[in-house]
């Protein structure tokens, strides 16, 4: 099924979009679009047991934020004051105001993302985290947490080999040791419920007048996808491997949008 969004010279067609869930009990990634405007909220997994403690879990945060950007896209606006409003309306549903540590923030819902939109033939993108856009086979993402990662599954795999398995406590203190340099001097920047971290997003324009496609990606699903099979083949392939990751012990969630400028 496609779907046509507009701008106001070229149109941006929606030829393919899919969400697959991992083995959490929720999908924490959100794909959507709303005329010339497209998106990937990726929520990271809850390590810090928030959803008992403030009532609401990182699945509602990311779709509730989808909704919000549903409501505020705005061709007058930028990117950062879009998505940054978005994040500001849905925090303050739970909070009186902003005043928090980025230590209280990490241990909140965080969250990488793609936004895009089409407008005066050209497109717009603004990204943080581990998010993908690719661009007639190029690939653009925001590397500055890869050496977080890197050094994350490095922790992980020592510990593998000096004990056979990864002791549950011992992951955990790894991702919280990690998570805890979100948005901080010498961590990485990724979004979150305080609207001041878009102000750390990557951003770029180009000219779509000799573009012809383009796909926004989560890192669960770039992880697994094949370039040379279709992203139909490549969704089946994902949604039909049930292989948990040994040192991460999930599946991850992966989504997937791809567009065409017509």
């Amino acid at each position: 099924m496609s779907f046509l969004i507009f701008g106001y010279n070229k149109m941006i067609k929606v030829k393919y979009v899919d969400s697959i869930k991992g083995s959490s009990k929720e999908n924490e990634d959100v794909v959507s679009f709303s005329n010339n405007y497209c998106w990937i909220i990726d929520g990271a997994t809850d390590i810090f047991d928030t959803t008992k403690q403030n009532g609401f879990s990182v699945f509602t945060f990311v779709n509730e934020v989808s909704s919000e950007l549903c409501l505020l896209c705005n061709d007058k606006k930028s990117l950062d004051n879009i998505i940054s409003q978005a994040i500001s309306n849905v925090t303050l549903k739970y909070f009186n105001s902003f005043d928090f540590s980025e230590d209280y923030f990490a241990k909140l819902p965080t969250f990488s993302f793609i936004f895009c939109r089409e407008i005066d033939n050209n497109f717009e993108y603004l990204m943080v985290g581990d998010c993908f856009l690719i661009i007639d086979g190029k690939i653009i993402t925001d590397k500055r947490i890869s050496e977080f990662s890197i050094k994350n599954r490095l922790k992980l795999e020592e510990s593998m080999l000096k004990n056979k398995e990864i002791n549950e406590k011992a992951r955990l203190r790894i991702f919280r040791e990690t998570r805890l340099k979100a948005n901080k001097i010498g961590g990485y920047p990724i979004g979150s419920m305080n609207p001041n971290c878009v102000k750390s997003a990557l951003k770029g324009r180009f000219s779509v007048e000799n573009i012809r496609r383009f796909v926004l990606m989560s890192d669960g699903y770039y992880n697994f996808y094949d370039p040379s099979k279709s992203l139909v083949e490549n969704s089946m392939e994902i949604s039909s491997n049930y292989r948990i990751d040994k040192l991460y012990g999930k599946k991850d969630d992966a989504s997937v949008l791809e567009g065409i400028f017509i």
